[in-house]
């Protein structure tokens, strides 16, 4: 494995020795985004240098959305929700977690005692709005009327234009204040969703046979063989996880049975008849390259 080059090394090694430099340069600050190509043990490894980092007084960011991971190694939570902003927890994951769960509940409840008060604040507006409307209107009539001195009737309707434009503007200034709290708990109360898969073709019967591997090996040229004398089948009803640590083939028995490699000896039967979507360690980077110009719609299209 040290002699192969980094190009021939599967996704998951690469990723380890992109770890293993960064764990090397001797950083103040050791910044982790998402380590997801790590298998178990070694995930467990990382988890324990991590600890060791912050013991020695290192400072540790690590993005992931791997909840074991982050109750193993974090002592404080930088988290940036709905309204985009961060908040700062102190604590683990779990406790980060239940603390997040309490706040949404409370936000729902909050947001609608808000709409309620955000009617009621509506509405005395409005009515300040008419009362000033009905005083303007009293004050024309007022000038209208010959037998009152008009300097009177201006400085009264000044005085009540002050007072009735300051009530204005301060019940303006609190509905626009419970308008933006409003917002703002909409947000806080907001759960992320995920939208439903829906899958179109035929359905499979749960006994029907949709590939075979029959005594399947496989090498890439002039190299040592990653699977030898493979053999399985798949049926309509099987849902299957395939383990194992880097390196050890599963990227390559997927691009067999997707038909993006061809095996070495054995055959694979089954292929032809069904259709098949295939969702590789790379693909964000492939749509990059192949779709970098295209809008999300275009490329889900």
């Amino acid at each position: 494995m040290m002699d192969k080059r980094v190009g021939e090394l599967s996704n998951g090694w690469r990723y380890k020795c992109d770890v293993a430099r960064a764990l090397t340069a001797r950083s103040d600050l050791l910044v982790l985004d998402e380590p997801s190509f790590l298998d178990e043990d070694s995930l467990a490894w990382l988890c324990e240098r991590l600890r060791e980092v912050a013991r020695r007084g290192g400072l540790v960011l690590l993005i992931s959305h791997k909840e074991r991971v982050l109750e193993s190694v974090c002592d404080r939570v930088l988290y940036i929700g709905p309204a985009r902003r961060m908040e700062t927890y102190n604590c683990g994951w779990e406790a980060f977690r239940a603390a997040q769960e309490e706040k949404t509940l409370h936000a729902g409840r909050e947001v609608e005692k808000g709409r309620a008060k955000q009617a009621d604040a509506d509405q005395a507006l409005r009515r300040a709005k008419q009362r000033l409307a009905k005083g303007e209107k009293r004050h024309a009539e007022l000038l209208a009327n010959r037998r009152v001195d008009p300097r009177f009737v201006k400085g009264k309707s000044k005085e009540a234009k002050q007072k009735g434009g300051r009530s204005l503007a301060a019940k303006t200034k609190l509905l626009e204040r419970q308008a933006a709290d409003l917002v703002e708990l909409a947000h806080q109360s907001r759960r992320y969703q995920t939208c439903p898969l829906s899958l179109t073709g035929r359905p499979a019967s749960p006994d029907e046979l949709l590939l075979s591997v029959q005594d399947v090996s496989f090498a890439y040229t002039k190299c040592a063989p990653v699977l030898t004398r493979i053999s399985v089948a798949v049926y309509g009803n099987d849902r299957i996880a395939l383990l194992g640590p880097n390196g050890s083939g599963k990227s390559t028995l997927v691009n067999l049975l997707a038909g993006k490699l061809e095996p070495t000896t054995g055959a694979i039967t089954g292929r032809d008849r069904i259709r098949i979507a295939y969702f590789p360690q790379d693909a964000l980077a492939r749509l990059v390259v192949e779709c970098g110009g295209g809008t999300a719609g275009s490329i889900a299209q």
